[in-house]
């Protein structure tokens, strides 16, 4: 049977749970199937399916000792990873070292534009932007609008579908400046022309970290007001978002999205 897709490439191999528990356990040293069936207390055929796969996108190596074959970390394999994760590294020790210090840049940051406030496993973005909110709202709603600014400074839109109704289902999928891919998906649960858009959210690199996000806009002397509050399943899925550089990335998108709002007037 051939394997999902998901397993082409470093970033898609890590994401399954028990891949990276593996390479937790070679990183300290090199093991053979049997120690790591010993030490992660899973079937042989389990633990080999998922060397096989981390074997065929360069994390692990493997070498003949004796009658056994010992496996280890590749070290360079992850550089692409680092190097993607390294980018936000400042942002993160900035904006999430010191809780109070955050929180003392949120309130900030909210009287002047993009803000990132976190709660028990919600998190919020608010945008405020010259332009009329029918315009805004457009702009979010259409695909050939969305392939415009979804992606910020990040890659390249490949794909946007949008039914947009009770039901419906959307999919975004875009190609990092790294060159992998990345896709969300979700199914809208209530739609308000203009004024609300509640959906699902699911980042199909962990398709278990579901959240339900509600968009809102509002209009005010000329500037609309977009509001996106997400709700998580878990504080742990919460902090994944945050930690991903959620604010940076919604700061670009949406500073994108005001201008193609002003492209529609």
């Amino acid at each position: 049977m051939a394997r999902a897709a998901t397993t082409t490439d470093a970033f898609n191999a890590v994401a399954e749970p028990r891949r990276r528990q593996l390479l937790d356990v070679i990183a300290v040293g090199e093991r053979s199937v049997n120690d790591l069936v010993a030490s992660l207390g899973w079937p042989q055929p389990l633990v080999s399916k998922h060397l096989r796969v981390l074997r065929e996108v360069g994390l692990v190596k493997v070498r003949d000792d004796g009658r056994q074959r010992l496996y280890r970390l590749n070290g360079p394999a992850l550089e692409p990873i680092f190097d993607w994760v390294k980018g936000y590294e400042q942002l993160w020790s900035k904006r999430f070292g010191q809780m109070d210090v955050v929180l003392a840049e949120l309130g900030e940051a909210e009287q002047h534009g993009a803000t990132t406030i976190s709660g028990a496993t919600t998190s919020k973005g608010t945008e405020h932007g010259d332009g009329a909110r029918h315009l805004v709202y457009r702009a979010w709603t259409t695909p050939e609008h969305i392939r415009r600014f979804w992606a910020g400074d990040h890659g390249e839109m490949t794909s946007v579908e949008v039914d947009l109704r009770p039901g419906g289902r959307w999919r975004y999928v875009l190609t990092a400046n790294a060159g992998f891919e990345i896709a969300f998906h979700g199914e809208y649960q209530e739609v308000i022309t203009d004024e609300r858009i509640v959906s699902t959210e699911v980042f199909e690199g962990m398709p278990d970290a579901a959240a339900v996000s509600t968009t809102t806009f509002t209009e005010h002397d000329g500037r609309t007001t977009l509001t996106i509050l997400v709700q998580h399943a878990s504080k742990d899925d919460r902090d994944a978002h945050i930690n991903s550089g959620m604010e940076a990335g919604m700061q670009e998108q949406m500073n994108k999205l005001e201008q193609v709002a002003r492209s529609l007037a």
